[in-house]
């Protein structure tokens, strides 16, 4: 819409830049929050820790890890993330005990018929998953002509792997600098009331184009950079 309406493809063509984790794909896998760490069942995990757990297998296509976030005490259940290469053997596994089969094999030391049901595992099967992104964004976070006024916040300026953690915090980011920016056109202007409501849009968009242009494009590169091999998918 910003393209038609401003005429300006460039300034609203992502700029994609090149990552180690662009391109790996994910699932997802539902487990209990207090899930065994071992056979033995004397060691289970602390619903408010993070875990990534890793397997004794090294061959690149076939090796697994388990990443876990932290959830509520409280909490039954959480999920444990599965991410890999496009290809890795994992994603051409379209039945439950294939996938059963993969983490009996991959992760040996967890009692993987406690943690995961067959439910989950069937599931997890016919998931169609996703896909990282390359970090990228628009130089352009606004347009306006006599008809429409548009401003862009969130995916729709910036994208990039959860490498750093920062998409709904950058998201919330550029709702704060619009805010800022329209309180502060709103106060020069009160002291001017000719002004027109439409006058003040205009300028409220064009500040908040210059005051968080340079922060969208900037958190994109540290999403480059940031900690990219995170995923143990590097070759060597």
């Amino acid at each position: 819409a910003c393209r038609k309406l401003s005429g300006d493809d460039e300034g609203f063509t992502p700029q994609l830049l090149p990552s180690p984790s662009s391109g790996l794909r994910y699932k997802i896998l539902r487990i209990p929050s207090r899930f065994p760490l071992d056979k033995t069942g004397n060691a289970r995990a602390s619903p408010e820790m993070a875990y990534a757990i890793s397997s004794p297998v090294k061959a690149r296509k076939k090796k697994g890890r388990l990443g876990l976030l932290p959830v509520g005490m409280n909490d039954e259940f959480r999920t444990a993330n599965v991410i890999q290469p496009k290809d890795h053997e994992i994603w051409n596994m379209k039945e439950g005990p294939e996938v059963k089969s993969w983490l009996e094999k991959t992760f040996p030391q967890l009692p993987v018929g406690e943690i995961f049901t067959e439910k989950e595992i069937e599931t997890f099967a016919k998931q169609r998953g996703g896909e990282f992104p390359s970090p990228q964004f628009v130089p352009r976070l606004q347009c306006s002509d006599s008809k429409a006024n548009v401003v862009l916040v969130g995916d729709a300026i910036h994208a990039f792997p959860p490498d750093i953690g920062q998409g709904v915090n950058a998201a919330l980011e550029d709702v704060v600098a619009f805010e800022d920016a329209l309180d502060k056109i709103t106060a020069q202007e009160s002291r001017e009331p000719s002004v027109h409501t439409s006058e003040m849009i205009s300028k409220t968009l064009s500040t908040y184009q210059e005051e968080r242009a340079p922060d969208v494009k900037g958190v994109a590169y540290i999403a480059q950079n940031g900690f990219p091999y995170q995923y143990s998918q590097s070759v060597w």
